[in-house]
């Protein structure tokens, strides 16, 4: 901000009251926004602060209208962990698990599903569908899993990815 006194007084620069304290102001006029500030597009995108300017005698203020711009974020998982599970000797098609859920905070931006390589991923597949916001993907068996006696461990280790419009994805670990 810039500001002049006409008597050449010092001028200081201080918030009156503003957006949730997300913003300051420096003794030289600059804004700026605060450590702890949790701002976010798509919650809301114009602020407004309240400037107070004093040459120690007399005061004036000012409104300063800032408005945020949009940063892709990375799509997220609903969950940090999902639970997995099916029985040995299950027939193709077999859901396993819970539903896997994502989502996206961008305006407009869709999620996509995908199965990274792993040494057992050719026995899953996973079906994709929307539901209440969220972006789902239900891992099935992709074929009849065999007797697990046949595997050197029970445990299947597999990787989904979630993918956004723009391409930024985000990888979870499923076993």
């Amino acid at each position: 901000l810039r500001a002049e006194d006409p008597e050449g007084e010092t001028l200081s620069f201080s918030i009156a009251s503003g957006t949730s304290g997300s913003f300051g102001v420096s003794s030289s006029g600059q804004i700026f926004v605060k450590a702890a500030a949790d701002l976010d597009y798509e919650s809301q995108v114009n602020h407004v602060v309240y400037i107070d300017i004093s040459d120690g005698t007399l005061s004036s203020s000012m409104d300063v209208e800032i408005r945020l711009t949009d940063v892709n974020e990375i799509p997220e998982f609903a969950k940090e962990e999902y639970s997995m599970a099916v029985s040995e000797q299950s027939a193709a098609s077999t859901r396993v698990g819970e539903v896997i859920k994502a989502s996206d905070h961008d305006a407009g931006d869709t999620v996509s599903f995908e199965l990274r390589s792993s040494s057992n991923s050719q026995y899953f597949e996973l079906t994709t569908s929307e539901d209440g916001g969220y972006y789902c993907a239900q891992l099935s068996a992709k074929i009849a899993i065999p007797d697990i006696n046949q595997f050197a461990s029970a445990t299947f280790d597999l990787i989904v990815r979630i993918t956004d419009s723009a391409g930024l994805e985000a990888d979870m670990s499923v076993e």
